[in-house]
């Protein structure tokens, strides 16, 4: 408030406070609109759960058991339930699901929906980065 430190606009109302007198946080939307992350004080827009971005550090906005929520056309549902991934997430070498289903073989090979095979025909890359 006292203009003493300057934070960029996308910082105030994140729900993480980086002015000392808190002033980045108030006059924000309150609790009951937004989601509180597992474990920590962290809170999240409602908006952001079940987006299939893992807004919160222990992926609890994207927890299938709360979003109740079958996978939409840029989302992919984990094989064990777990969680909700984007599509362009799925084969980039880290794991998301539980069981690591997100980065198994059978999704990640060569003529499966998400990849696209060179024209070397000997290797494959993730579909979204063709003509990236």
């Amino acid at each position: 408030e006292d203009e003493s430190f300057v934070i960029m606009k996308a910082w105030e109302c994140d729900h993480k406070a980086q002015c000392l007198d808190l002033s980045d946080e108030s006059n924000c939307k309150s609790l009951d609109e937004c989601f509180q992350c597992s474990g920590t004080d962290m809170c999240i827009p409602t908006e952001k759960q079940c987006d299939g971005l893992d807004n919160c550090p222990d992926l609890s906005d994207e927890n299938l058991e709360i979003c109740n929520k079958t996978s939409g056309p840029d989302t992919w549902k984990c094989d064990d339930n777990s969680f909700l991934v984007r599509k362009r997430d799925l084969c980039d070498g880290k794991i998301t699901c539980n069981d690591g289903s997100d980065e198994k073989d059978n999704h990640c090979k060569c003529g499966s929906a998400n990849m696209w095979r060179c024209k070397n025909e000997k290797s494959c890359i993730r579909q979204e980065l063709v003509c990236d």
